[in-house]
């Protein structure tokens, strides 16, 4: 499978994401943004709070990885690394061991390299996907010394480390919780006009304040060292505000306790203090599953991969860890096996189930020369297949890779969230003080101080921060197990708002698979139909345009060869010219040969038109300055392009047809698929497909162009959405926006009705977030609002966000519907 990336940034820049722990909210992400961007030669840093990822594009000359790793250590953050050992040999002294350092240090992504001389190992810390672990086996024996990688069973280092996350967080929350519990008692008996007399014990209020300090001091150590943190930094998040609130209630109730306080101030509120730091830690340990779920299309993708292949060494089967499986290894995959690599069919045939790649539901037959992608699913034979690509080269880690890009960016309303997240808690704390201040005014000490922790405690800046990047992450998730690659965010709030849909014609509506119908000899050359059909196979041979293969294709068993091809050129949606056997040869459109002299008579353009208005594809031949026949090919709309025509026109998107072919054969396969006459663009160059685009553009409305060929690059990269078919060339995939792992056009529905989705998904969680304190912190700041009442909600926004955006992966997609509709396997990935 072709590569889904775009080409790499400039010489001397590099681009990497890496998996940070501990960022809760808005204030820790720009503690991140601004201590990388203050480092020399730090170009642009992203930082997406759902999925903990920075993304950060840097120059290599000017810093490196490892200080960009060390940076984020130092603000108390965890960076996820995977961990890779080696069993290094020929190692003979201190020298060797700086060597193997330097050399293991020198690969990208690779943050250190520690030797051990003794044990004869090293171990390599590096960024995840970004250096697969062959390759450090391979510069260890560049440098002279023989390695392998040693197999570990723990190879999702970012999964591992997400569930010792969670892990602390229920810690944290049991060690709050069970203190908690008898004070809640205290509430209860408040509640229930006195405690029962096997209860009474309860009632010591020195028993309350060490429950309440070892809720306080233990389980909110957390918030009181995050605070400190983010306060050094000069920002204030949700930790200084849970510290602020939960503090002023623990210390007036232990003031009053010892009797520093007057006795106009009335009750202790150690329960009240406790339950909020217990209610917080429940909604963060909520939030961390939520987060987790939010993230597993990824880790479902990755964890395709097998861990063993089984390759071929001197005719014999050896059972071989996938890193040490190398380019060029024959390895054997046997039935209901997944493949491991990205490779060539060498023997045997079989049924492939790709659906967790391009979601079609319905195997593939694979045989000799056939090229197969790791993660697939070997159904019924057994094949012997040769490894093209391994480890993070494979089609399968690059597709991981752009997804987490695309969930490492930030939509344009994230911006805008992240704006107000910024001066949200200096808004709250200054709600706050003006709280306390007015009751304080009006003679209300006690309600001074429950309104002002109402305050501090149901303001939420957490869940304006979780609110976009968690459906951006699940819909860019839900997008891949579908077949669909967002290069970033910013298309699926694009693909919301498209109106116009641009097809081009060969090879995305039709199935470009061309034939020949027929090729007809004309003139002096009638009768002569084999010599002028070798002569046309000759000139497309070098030809990457459809027609032309179809037209070199259709000759082969039958070709005599030896023929001497001499000034072979190709004009863009013209034709090609070369001079064969010292005679010059033209195949392509009318206009094209009459620029070039050769003359077309009125009988033969005749005979074109209606080869053309039967829907064909006609190209004409001309031989020396005159026309010799023509050859009329077939090309099929797919299965269901006419389905997706209509339910785009039903959508309320406008529909046209963009092509280079002529206008009759453009008009016959429109009409077969539904589109209008008046919405079809034909003869239309490369070039000026791109001001097509334009002009369709001028009105205001959003225009997507679907294409595969290298002459659609141009109008996709001038949409302002490109989708681009997997099946169709690498320069097209690289211009567009979204690529389509399969060929199916039911991706094009699935794909603006994810991006309608997930954008009234962003707009239902903002408006919550949103709407939650702009309601309950004028409750709280007028005494309607119980602390307590107010840390179960201020813990329940946020998890309500995130289960909110969870509920995009039950959304049905076009795909879908195309999964039901045709028997076959059920996805891998679902």
């Amino acid at each position: 499978m072709a590569s889904v990336l775009k080409a790499a940034p400039q010489i001397g820049r590099q681009e990497d994401s890496f998996a940070v722990l501990g960022v809760q909210d808005a204030a820790g992400a720009a503690r991140i943004r601004r201590a990388l961007c203050a480092l020399d030669g730090v170009e642009d840093v992203s930082v997406n709070l759902a999925s903990g990822r920075v993304a950060i594009r840097y120059i290599k000359a000017q810093v490196s990885l490892q200080q960009l790793v060390q940076t984020v250590r130092c603000l108390d953050f965890q960076v996820a690394l995977t961990e890779t050992r080696l069993a290094v040999e020929g190692m003979t002294c201190a020298s060797c061991v700086s060597r193997v350092e330097r050399t293991l240090g020198k690969l990208p992504g690779v943050v250190s390299a520690e030797v051990n001389l003794a044990s004869g190992t090293a171990r390599v810390s590096h960024l995840g996907g970004a250096v697969a672990e062959p390759a450090l086996s391979q510069a260890c024996d560049k440098a002279g010394y023989h390695s392998h990688v040693i197999p570990t069973d723990d190879q999702d280092v970012e999964e591992a480390a997400r569930l010792r996350d969670l892990a602390r967080w229920r810690q944290r929350f049991w060690l709050a919780a069970v203190p908690t519990a008898p004070l809640l008692l205290t509430m209860a008996a408040g509640w229930l006009g006195g405690w029962p007399a096997a209860l009474g014990w309860l009632a010591n209020p020195w028993l309350l304040m060490g429950l309440a300090t070892v809720v306080q001091v233990g389980a909110g150590s957390f918030f009181y060292r995050d605070a400190y943190l983010n306060l050094r930094g000069g920002t204030a998040n949700m930790s200084v505000l849970v510290v602020l609130g939960t503090t002023a209630a623990y210390g007036a109730s232990v003031l009053k306790l010892i009797g520093a306080l007057p006795a106009t101030f009335h009750g202790l509120y150690f329960e009240t203090s406790a339950l909020l730091v217990t209610l917080v830690l429940l909604g963060k340990l909520m939030e961390a599953g939520g987060k987790g779920r939010a993230s597993s299309a990824i880790r479902r993708l990755a964890s395709l991969r097998p861990l063993i292949a089984r390759r071929l060494e001197g005719g014999e089967e050896r059972r071989v860890p996938l890193a040490e499986v190398r380019p060029g290894d024959l390895l054997r995959v046997g039935p209901g096996e997944t493949l491991p690599v990205d490779g060539t069919v060498r023997d045997g045939e079989t049924d492939v189930d790709e659906s967790m790649l391009t979601g079609e539901s319905r195997p593939v037959r694979r045989g000799l020369g056939d090229k197969v992608a790791c993660g697939t699913h070997n159904l019924s034979g057994s094949v012997v297949i040769q490894a093209d690509r391994t480890g993070a080269d494979t089609a399968l880690s690059q597709i991981v890779r752009l997804v987490e890009s695309a969930q490492a960016g930030k939509a344009p309303a994230e911006r805008f969230a992240d704006r107000v997240a910024a001066v949200f808690v200096a808004g709250v704390l200054a709600v706050a003080v003006l709280t306390a201040a007015v009751w304080l005014l009006i003679g209300a000490p006690q309600e001074a101080l429950v309104a002002a922790v109402a305050v501090l405690v149901v303001a939420c800046p957490c869940a304006l921060g979780l609110a976009i990047p968690t459906a951006i992450m699940v819909g860019t998730g839900r997008a891949a197990e579908q077949g669909m690659l967002f290069r970033n965010p910013e298309v699926l709030e694009r693909a919301e708002r498209v109106s116009v849909v641009v097809f081009d014609k060969t090879g995305t509506l039709t199935e470009g698979q061309l034939s020949v119908a027929r090729l007809r000899a004309y003139g002096p050359w009638q009768g002569r139909e084999q010599a002028l059909q070798e002569l046309v196979a000759a000139v497309e041979e070098r030809s990457e345009h459809p027609i032309g293969r179809a037209l070199a294709v259709s000759v082969a068993d039958r070709r005599s060869g030896g023929h001497v091809i001499e000034d072979w050129r190709s004009e863009a949606g013209q034709g090609v010219r070369a001079v064969v056997d010292g005679e010059r040869v033209a195949v392509g459109t009318p206009r094209f040969l009459a620029g070039l002299g050769a003359a077309i008579s009125e009988e033969l353009q005749q005979m074109v038109d209606q080869e053309e208005r039967l829907g064909q594809a006609v190209v004409v031949i001309a031989v020396g300055a005159h026309a010799a026949g023509y050859a009329a090919l077939s090309d099929q709309p797919r299965p269901e392009a006419a389905a997706v025509v209509a339910r785009l026109t039903q959508a309320g998107k406008e529909v046209w047809l963009l092509t280079g072919d002529n206008l009759a054969t453009a008009r016959a396969i429109a009409d077969q698929v539904g589109i209008g006459e008046d919405r079809v663009k034909a003869q239309v160059l490369p070039a000026a497909k791109a001001e097509t685009i334009a002009e369709l553009q001028s009105s205001g409305r959003l225009v997507a162009m679907v294409g595969e060929g290298i002459n659609d690059a141009p109008a996709l990269a001038a949409s302002d959405l490109g989708i681009a078919l997997g099946t169709g060339t690498d320069v097209a995939r690289a211009a567009a926006d979204v690529t389509l792992i399969g060929s199916d056009l039911e991706g094009v529905v699935a794909a603006f009705e994810l991006g309608q989705a997930t954008v009234r998904k962003i707009r239902q969680n903002l408006g919550w977030a949103l709407g939650y304190n702009l309601v309950g912190i004028p409750l709280a700041a007028f005494g309607l609002l119980n602390p307590a009442i107010a840390a179960a909600a201020m813990a329940l926004s946020s998890v309500s966000v995130t289960t909110s955006a969870l509920l995009l992966r039950r959304v049905r997609l076009a795909t879908d519907r195309r999964s039901a509709d045709r028997p076959g396997l059920d996805a891998r990935v679902a």
